[in-house]
C-alpha cells in the first residue's frame, strides 16, 4: 500500500481544489521495472472474467498490487472489483478497488478514463498477494477493462532533483476519419494510438547522478503532486521507460542541464480520495 495517495482531510479540500503550479511537482526514477499480473474485462454489467498474465507471476514473499483502467471504466455508481487470491503464507485473501470521484473535484461522475489507478487494498492490513486467481465487480458496466499490476517497491525509488519542467504525451486511442465522396470524415472511429512519450528538464549535477544514471535503461518515473507543497493528491507513474539523456554546458554562468526523453509502456494517474 503505497501509491494511492491518502484521503483528503475536509479542512484541506479548498487547497486540493485549486489549479496545480509548477512548482509542486517532485519526481522520482526507480530501476525496479513495473510488471502486469494480468487483466480484467467486462463481458457484461458486472460480469468480470480475470485473465491472468502467460509469462509474469507474483514472488512467493507477496506483493502490493495496483489496479489501473485500460482504455475505459464505465458504471452509474461507483464500480468495486474484489480481487481472490492467497498471502504469502498460502492463506486466502481478497483485495478491493473502489473506484470514486473525490470530495474535491467537479466532475461527480462514475466513469474514468485510460491510465486512472488505485491501490489494491489487502483485506488483512499488512497482507501481501503471493498468488490472484480471480476478480469479481460490482456497478461496473460492460466493455470496461483493467490491467493489475505489480510497480516497483516503495524503497526502490530516489528523488531527481532541480527539475524544471516534465512534459508527458498519453497515447490513448486517437480519432481516425473514415471518408465518403466529399466528406472527409463521414465518419470518425477510434485508431491506433500514438506511443506514449516523456521529455525531462532538470539542472546536471553530475554524469553519475541523476537521470543520468538510468541513460538507456528500462525504468520507471514517479511525479507527485503536492499543492501548495503540503498535500499530496496525485502520484503519477510512468512505466517501463527508456530514457536518452542529453546535457548541455552553455556559456558562462548559466546552468547546466540534462534534457531527457524517451518513451513509456504505461502510464498510471493515482489520486486522494
Amino acid at each position: 500500500m503505497f501509491y494511492t495517495p491518502d484521503a483528503i482531510a475536509l479542512a484541506d479540500i479548498p487547497i486540493a481544489r485549486n489549479h496545480s503550479v509548477g512548482g509542486e511537482k517532485r519526481l522520482f526514477v526507480s530501476k525496479e521495472p513495473a510488471r502486469q499480473i494480468g487483466s480484467v474485462f467486462l463481458k457484461g454489467d458486472a460480469d468480470a472474467e480475470w485473465i491472468p498474465d502467460e509469462i509474469n507471476t507474483l514472488p512467493v514473499t507477496g506483493a502490493d498490487l495496483q489496479a489501473k483502467v485500460d482504455d475505459e471504466l464505465d458504471a452509474d455508481a461507483a464500480p468495486l472489483f474484489t480481487f481472490t487470491g492467497t498471502d504469502q503464507a498460502d492463506v486466502a485473501l481478497q483485495g478491493t478497488s473502489t473506484f470514486s470521484p473525490p470530495s474535491y473535484v467537479a466532475n461527480k461522475g462514475f466513469d474514468f478514463s485510460e491510465g486512472v489507478a488505485l491501490d489494491i487494498v489487502p483485506g488483512t492490513a499488512g497482507k501481501l498477494f503471493k498468488t490472484l486467481s480471480g476478480v469479481t465487480a460490482t456497478n461496473a458496466k460492460k466493455w470496461s477493462r483493467l490491467k493489475v499490476f505489480q510497480l516497483p517497491s516503495a524503497a526502490s525509488w530516489k528523488s531527481i532533483a532541480m527539475v524544471e519542467s516534465v512534459d508527458v504525451k498519453i497515447g490513448t486511442k486517437v480519432g481516425h476519419p473514415i471518408p465518403d465522396e466529399l466528406d472527409g470524415a463521414k465518419e470518425v472511429v477510434a485508431g491506433r494510438s500514438e506511443p506514449s512519450s516523456i521529455t525531462i528538464n532538470a539542472k546536471h549535477r553530475s554524469v553519475v547522478d541523476g537521470l543520468q544514471r538510468y541513460a538507456g535503461r528500462l525504468c520507471c518515473l514517479r511525479l507527485e503532486v503536492w499543492k501548495q507543497g503540503k498535500i499530496l493528491v496525485e502520484r503519477h507513474v510512468y512505466a517501463n521507460c527508456i530514457l536518452q539523456v542529453n546535457p548541455n554546458f552553455p556559456d558562462g554562468s548559466d546552468e547546466v542541464r540534462q534534457a531527457a526523453e524517451g518513451l513509456l509502456q504505461e502510464y498510471f494517474g493515482f489520486y486522494a480520495k
